[in-house]
């Protein structure tokens, strides 16, 4: 139904991102990776996207790009990063010393 929608709508980022959730539901989770990699260079302060584009990485145990669109994304939305606190998909980068940086970071710019 979202795949019918953004062809449609292909101009639509809120369905290119509802597109590649479905794709990660359906475990389709490396080709919503190609996806986000090319929306996030479209859609360079799309907050929803770039979040999600985190939590598919994660869960995929990318942790190193992982972290670098958390980074990315602190730059334009840094209160979005608590929230990683607390979604499960994050549950493996809270240890890294990376992740904690970037929350400390986070909490002092705010």
């Amino acid at each position: 139904m979202v795949r019918k929608k953004l062809l449609a709508r292909p101009d639509s980022a809120e369905l290119a991102t509802s597109y590649c959730i479905a794709l990660d539901v359906a475990g389709r989770m490396e080709l919503s990776e190609h996806l986000y990699d090319s929306l996030m260079i479209l859609r360079p302060k799309d907050v929803r996207m770039f979040f999600n584009a985190a939590c598919n990485l994660s869960r995929q145990g990318k942790i190193d790009k992982a972290l670098d669109v958390l980074e990315k994304l602190q730059s334009f939305a840094p209160g979005k990063i608590r929230e990683t606190l607390s979604d499960p998909d994050f549950d493996n980068v809270r240890m890294m010393p990376r992740y904690i940086k970037i929350l400390a970071v986070t909490d002092k710019a705010q």
